[in-house]
C-alpha cells in the first residue's frame, strides 16, 4: 500500500506544527536587514542592535513549524540560510563602504551601454557571444560602470539596491559574486533564452513527475514516512528494512554471502540514484521555472531582475575528474557558497587550508541540520553527511599532493581521472544514506511538485492510482 492509499486521518502530520509558522516572525529579519543596508546606520549599532534582535527572530521561528513536512524542511532551510547572510552582509562586511560590493547593472554592449532587450532578440550569434565575453569580463575591468552605495541618491534607489543585495544568494552583478556559471551564447538573448530553458523545463517536468510516481507506487514502503509512535520519532526496523520495489527480486537469489552483498548494494544504489536525480531536477525545475517567469516579464518590467543574464545555470557540467572539492566548489549549485566561505575570509583563513573547507561543509551541514530540525525535529543527518564531505575532500588534497610531489598528476593520467571518478561517485552514494535517509523518513516524498501528472492518472499531481503513463500494473505491493 502506497501513501496515496492511506485515509486522510492515518497520512503524515509533521511532529512540529504545534507552533504554527507565523508571518509577521518571517518578514521582520528581512525588514531589519534591509534597513541596515538601505540607510546610513552606525555599524555598531548594527552589529549590537540590529544583528540581535535578528538572531531573536530566528530563535523564535526554529519553534515554528507546518502540517507539511516540505514546508517545514523549507521553513529551517530559509532561516539559516538568512542568518549567515546576515553574517556576512552586516558583521563580516560592509557592503555600504567595500568595493565587492558595487553593482553592475546587466547586460553591456561592446560600447559598454546597456543592451535594449528587444533589439538583443534579432541580435546575430556574434552579438550574443559578445554579450556573454562582457559578463565574463573581470569585475576589475567594469568598475567605470559600476554603482556604488554613495551613487545613489534617492531614499527608494538606496532601498532598491539592498533588497537586490539581499535577495541576490550568488550576488550576480556584484563585484565579489563568487559565480562561474556562464549562460551558453544561444541564451543570452530573450528569445534565446525563453527557448533554451523551456524545452528543459518541460523535459525537467517529466522525469520530476516520473520519479514520484516511481518512489510512491513502483516503491511505496521506501518512500512513505515512519510515523511517530510512543513518543519515538521514526521505527529503526522499518527505517532499515523496506521492503524492495515491485519490480525487484525480493530476496538475494541464494544465501551465499556475495549474493546477498550485490543484491543489498544494488538496491541501495538504486535508490540513492533516484534520490541524488530527484535533488538536481527539483532545484533545477524550480530554478528554471523563476528564470522563465521572470524573463518573460522583462518587457513590462525591465530591470536586472529581468534580465536573461540574472539567471545563469545553477549546475555546471560534472567533471568527477576534479574530485569532491571540485564537485562541491565548482558541478554543484553555487547558491550558499559566499555564505559558507565569507566566515573563513574574515578570519583570514586561507584558500587552501584544510580548515576552510571543514568550516564550510560544517556550516553546510548546519543549514540543512536546520530544515530536517524544522521538518520533523531530526537534525543529526545532514550534519553528519555534509561534515563527511569535508572529511573525505580534505584527504582527498591531502593524497593529490603527496602524488604531485612524486610529479604525479590527475589530469596527466587517464587512470587516475577514472579513479578519482570512481571515488566520488562511491563517497557520495556510501554517504548519501545520512542526507536522504533524514528527509524521506520526515515525510519530504508526501510533497507534491507538479500540478498535474501524466504519469500518475492523467490528472492532478496527487493523483495515485490508474491511467496516465504509468497505469496500474507496476503497483507497489499491497
Amino acid at each position: 500500500m502506497g501513501y496515496g492509499d492511506l485515509p486522510p486521518s492515518a497520512r503524515y502530520r509533521s511532529p512540529a506544527p504545534d507552533n504554527p509558522l507565523s508571518f509577521t516572525w518571517c518578514l521582520l529579519p528581512f525588514i531589519l536587514e534591509i534597513g541596515a543596508l538601505a540607510f546610513p546606520i552606525s555599524r555598531r549599532v548594527v552589529k549590537w542592535v540590529i544583528v540581535p534582535a535578528i538572531f531573536g527572530c530566528y530563535a523564535k521561528l526554529m519553534t515554528m513549524g507546518s502540517e507539511s513536512p516540505v514546508a517545514g524542511y523549507g521553513i529551517g532551510t530559509i532561516i539559516a540560510y538568512h542568518a549567515l547572510q546576515v553574517l556576512d552582509l552586516l558583521v563580516f562586511s560592509d557592503p555600504q563602504k567595500d568595493e565587492g560590493f558595487v553593482f553592475y547593472p546587466p547586460p553591456y554592449s561592446s560600447s559598454g551601454a546597456p543592451v535594449d532587450p528587444d533589439k538583443a532578440d534579432s541580435s546575430s550569434d556574434t552579438d550574443s557571444e559578445e554579450i556573454n565575453r562582457q559578463l565574463a569580463t573581470t569585475h576589475t575591468e567594469k568598475t567605470d560602470r559600476g554603482i556604488r552605495y554613495s551613487d545613489l541618491p534617492t531614499t527608494l534607489s538606496r532601498l532598491g539596491w539592498a533588497t537586490t543585495l539581499a535577495f541576490s544568494p550568488r550576488l550576480l552583478h556584484f563585484r565579489n559574486s563568487p559565480e562561474t556559471h556562464r549562460l551558453p551564447a544561444s541564451a543570452t538573448t530573450r528569445a534565446g533564452f525563453l527557448h533554451y530553458y523551456g524545452l528543459r523545463t518541460l523535459a525537467l517536468y517529466i522525469l520530476i513527475d516520473y520519479i514520484c510516481y516511481y518512489m510512491r507506487i513502483i516503491d511505496p514502503e521506501y518512500s512513505q514516512p515512519i510515523f511517530p509512535t510512543s513518543g519515538s520519532t521514526y521505527s529503526p526496523h522499518l527505517r532499515s528494512n523496506p521492503a524492495p520495489p515491485s519490480w525487484y527480486p525480493t530476496h538475494p537469489p541464494s544465501n551465499a554471502i556475495l549474493a546477498t552483498w550485490v543484491w543489498s548494494a544494488t538496491l541501495y544504489c538504486i535508490r540513492q540514484g533516484t534520490q541524488a536525480g530527484a535533488i538536481f531536477i527539483f532545484l533545477t525545475l524550480a530554478h528554471h521555472l523563476l528564470a522563465l517567469t521572470m524573463v518573460a516579464l522583462q518587457p513590462v518590467f525591465p530591470g536586472s531582475w529581468t534580465e536573461p543574464s540574472s539567471y545563469v545555470p545553477l549546475f555546471a557540467t560534472l567533471r568527477l575528474e576534479e574530485g569532491l572539492p571540485g564537485f562541491w566548489g565548482k558541478s554543484w549549485h553555487g547558491t550558499f557558497k559566499r555564505i559558507f566561505t565569507s566566515p573563513a575570509d574574515y578570519f583570514g583563513i586561507g584558500e587552501k587550508s584544510p580548515l576552510r573547507f571543514g568550516l564550510a561543509f560544517l556550516l553546510s551541514g548546519l543549514l540543512h541540520s536546520a530544515g530536517a530540525w524544522t521538518q520533523g525535529r531530526r537534525w543529526r543527518g545532514p550534519l553528519v553527511f555534509f561534515l563527511l564531505q569535508g572529511l573525505g575532500g580534505s584527504a582527498e588534497v591531502m593524497v593529490r599532493n603527496g602524488l604531485k610531489k612524486r610529479g604525479m598528476t590527475v589530469g596527466n593520467s587517464l587512470v587516475l581521472r577514472w579513479v578519482v571518478g570512481v571515488w566520488v561517485v562511491g563517497w557520495l552514494f556510501w554517504t548519501g544514506r545520512w542526507f536522504t535517509d533524514e528527509y524521506r523518513l520526515g515525510g519530504l516524498w508526501t510533497g507534491e511538485p507538479v500540478p498535474w501528472s501524466i504519469w500518475r492518472g492523467g490528472g492532478r499531481g496527487g493523483g495515485r492510482r490508474g491511467g496516465g503513463l504509468g497505469g496500474g500494473g507496476l503497483r507497489g505491493r499491497g
